[in-house]
């Protein structure tokens, strides 16, 4: 049972990346409910394909933590702290401590009373059981109250938690189409349950306890969708509201429920007030707060929660009051905008779950930092935890300056771009973010730093905005720091980042990009990898085969991303693309690569390179397949001079109205720390360093290469890592990694002299100059004259 549980782990785990991955925009119109429904429904089937007929191995769960065997003993545990941010907000981690052999219980739900925290949760045991667990605020466990099996209780899905005086409540949709309420003591712990049997057939959400009544949404005797109230105590329907198919929401304000309907206009609602059956309409935006987000109800109390923040509703003045920017917070931790969270009666406290369900989270209310501070602002496409982490870290312990950040979103809408399948046209969107961004920083508005990725190829993420003085060169304040503080980071990648003499960006993760051989071509390893040598070996050697499984326009693209700028000369800005290696670059992009209608007929060819992207959790890759140039594997990048691997990183740059450039700095060797850049390697606990990216600082390298060279150390990250490989793994099977094999890594990032980064205007031009010649409409010469001339024409422009 342990190995189908760690590897139904990894399913879940995996399965929601994917789910998470299907865009911003359509996640957040996904309720809690149906992430968790849907989720539970993968893990049910999979428990069912693997246990046969062990009926109660019904596991939903997704976290390693601690068991114990038998009865339940009080304990003390231990709980994470975040960084110091007592300021505005901090939070401690409760650990899960079950009395069975549990590894990875999924939370359903919880609350917060006047005294103590309360979470639902559903063990991973060979008899999987729901227990409440409870909390004192400094994280400690005071008791577990075992609730039943599983299979007992008949457990569902969407489950509701409140109290009264008297009892603490779990009402939750039972498998047999029932709404069970469980009822615990609050001073006994003695437990005792009720059914109540809907009207109609259930879809499954519970919308809230108000009055003795707890309200669901179902669907009534003739199929329609309807909101139902049912007695508590005696399970007497004694509200029915009419059908209504365009609802969207319900909410309560007071002791009014009101029903949120759709209209013909996006994003504009009726308010129909289900207890008068009337439409209404109330002072205040009784809607929404926020255009993406979840209305709860807890506590006769209506909030609603986004990827913002949490708002609660004034009953008196019918707005929403906000409670907390996730801005600044350990919001990060519980992977908004979906998942729960819960706000105590007098909203000092908030318990929230972290990613997957598998954690859970007490924030603390304090003092908002930003008062009395200088807010500098931060922007980028989204914002990573390990940022949000730093600036949480950096706003508690700055007393003069506060960074909030901004996505994309917070500045355009991407609703406006949609096409006619709905899905988001990237290229409008990306040039008008960009264009915006560029005005804003021109007119003295903008943003006070900047976040890029440079291996997206968008326009935000190119060195658009390295011309024109938008941005400050940081080169001197790089150069300013002590030698020794220096020598702890790649400085070839720093150094690579380089416009000219200018250093405008700053990375600090990074993932490499490079070309290996594919084949048994033993004649190409030891070629220089230019493209002159190349096309000399291709019209040798090629044989019926291509460069790369990738189209001639796509190569050309690759190539002028990290190489345009070799092919202008430094000093007196002149274009050279009428150059013979400019040429080989041409001929060989269109000879000896796939052509569109190959490549749109998926008729691929047998190739000499693949293309390989190196992330941070491949140092064992590196040693096996780049290390060993002499076994003909290695080649680097094709590139106008030849080059050993070329990256693509996180990068942060600063505008040239940033308000103090000191303060910026500050900020920006906070994330070149140990803390930040070993945070992000870490986030996820056991899956700690499966990540995309090689942090820029060789210590916390080091802390990846520790995982490969002292692997019994890391045995439970081994054991979860290969659980899904094989079933009898032992960490016996494992080759330490040597000192002299993790030098070459160190080495082999060292050797890195290309950037992913590139001059976009320059690349369009060449891409729409070149367009003829792939069609065979222009000649080589015709071409390459028109695109010296633009270019000239662009350089002189910016200078």
């Amino acid at each position: 049972m342990g190995g189908i549980a760690s590897w139904l782990a990894v399913c879940y785990h995996r399965f929601w990346q994917s789910f998470n991955s299907l865009g911003g925009v359509i996640m957040r119109r996904i309720s809690l409910f149906m992430k968790r429904t849907i989720a539970c429904m993968l893990i049910f089937s999979l428990m069912n394909v693997f246990t046969g007929c062990h009926k109660t191995d019904t596991s939903t769960s997704t976290s390693a933590v601690n068991g114990s065997n038998n009865t339940h003993t009080e304990t003390e545990t231990d709980f994470q702290t975040g960084p110091d941010t007592s300021e505005y907000f901090s939070s401690i981690n409760p650990d899960y401590s079950l009395p069975d052999q549990s590894n990875t219980p999924i939370v359903f739900d919880g609350m917060l009373s006047d005294t103590s925290v309360w979470v639902l949760v559903v063990s991973d045991s060979d008899d999987p059981t729901v227990y409440l667990e409870q909390f004192d605020f400094d994280g400690r466990q005071t008791d577990v109250v075992k609730l039943g099996t599983f299979s007992e209780l008949n457990f569902g899905y969407s489950a509701y938690m409140f109290e009264d005086a008297q009892n603490l409540y779990v009402v939750y949709y039972s498998s047999k189409d029932r709404l069970r309420v469980i009822y615990l003591n609050k001073s006994n712990h003695e437990t005792g349950s009720s059914f109540i049997k809907p009207e109609g057939s259930h879809i499954g959400e519970i919308l809230g306890f108000h009055q003795d009544l707890i309200y669901v949404m179902n669907l009534n005797e003739q199929g329609e969708l309807a909101c139902f109230g049912y007695d508590i105590s005696s399970g007497e329907c004694r509200f029915r509201s009419k059908r209504d198919s365009s609802a969207k929401d319900y909410i309560w304000y007071g002791d009014h429920l009101l029903q949120l309907n759709l209209t013909s206009e996006e994003d504009v609602y009726q308010i129909k007030d289900l207890s008068t059956d009337s439409d209404v309409s109330y002072h205040g935006e009784l809607t929404a707060p926020s255009k993406y987000g979840k209305f709860h109800y807890y506590n006769e109390e209506q909030y609603f929660d986004s990827d913002k923040g949490i708002w609660h509703l004034n009953k008196t003045t019918g707005t929403w009051d906000n409670i907390i920017l996730w801005n600044n917070s350990d919001a990060d931790k519980t992977d908004s905008p979906t998942d729960l969270r819960i706000v105590s009666k007098n909203h000092d406290r908030i318990l929230a779950c972290g990613p997957n369900m598998k954690k859970i989270y007490l924030f603390k209310a304090g003092k908002d930092p930003r008062v009395g501070k200088t807010t500098l602002q931060l922007v980028g496409a989204d914002i990573p935890e390990e940022i949000i982490w730093a600036i949480q870290k950096y706003n508690s312990e700055n007393s003069q300056y506060v960074i909030e950040y901004k996505t994309f979103e917070d500045l355009i809408s991407s609703d406006g771009f949609l096409n006619q399948d709905g899905w988001i046209d990237t290229d409008a969107y990306d040039e008008a973010i960009a264009t915006y961004i560029w005005k804003e920083i021109r007119d003295g508005e903008g943003p006070d730093m900047l976040l890029h990725f440079s291996g997206s190829g968008d326009k935000y993420d190119s060195r658009f905005y390295e011309y024109g003085g938008l941005l400050q060169d940081l080169g001197p304040m790089w150069e300013n720091e002590d030698p020794s503080w220096k020598d702890q980071y790649y400085t070839n990648l720093f150094n690579i980042m380089k416009n000219g003499d200018t250093l405008y960006s700053i990375p600090y993760n990074f993932e490499i990009l490079n070309y290996t051989i594919s084949g048994n071509d033993k004649n190409a390893a030891n070629i220089a990898p230019t493209y002159s040598e190349w096309l000399k070996y291709m019209d040798a050697h090629a044989d019926g085969r291509v460069l790369l499984q990738m189209t001639g326009q796509d190569f050309l693209r690759e190539c002028l991303v990290i190489d345009a700028a070799s092919f202008i000369d430094k000093d007196s800005q002149t274009p050279h693309f009428s150059s013979a290696e400019f040429k080989d670059l041409l001929r060989l992009s269109k000879e000896y690569c796939l052509n569109m209608d190959e490549w749109n007929n998926g008729n691929f060819r047998e190739t000499v390179l693949s293309k390989n992207r190196i992330g941070g959790q491949d140092c064992k890759e590196i040693i096996e397949e780049y290390c060993y140039a002499s076994s003909g594997q290695f080649y680097g990048v094709i590139s106008k001079d030849g080059g050993h691997a070329s990256f693509s990183c996180n990068s942060i740059s600063v505008t040239s109205n940033c308000k103090d450039v000191n303060a910026a700095w500050e900020f920006i060797k906070l994330l070149l720390s140990s803390d930040v850049q070993e945070y992000y390697l870490r986030q996820d606990d056991i899956e700690s360093i499966s990540r995309g990216a090689f942090p820029v600082r060789r210590s916390s390298v080091d802390y990846l290469l520790d995982f490969e060279m002292n692997p019994k150390d890391h045995e439970e990250y081994w054991k979860y890592y290969n659980s899904d490989i094989e079933e009898e793994w032992s960490i016996d099977m494992m080759t330490p990694m040597t000192k002299e094999e993790a030098q070459k890594v160190h080495d082999f990032i060292s050797a890195v002299d290309y950037a992913y980064y590139s001059d976009i205007e320059i690349i369009n031009v060449i891409m729409e100059e070149t367009a003829p010649y792939f069609a065979d409409q222009k000649s080589i010469d015709d071409v390459v004259s028109v695109i010296d001339n633009r270019i000239r024409t662009l350089l002189r422009e910016r200078q």
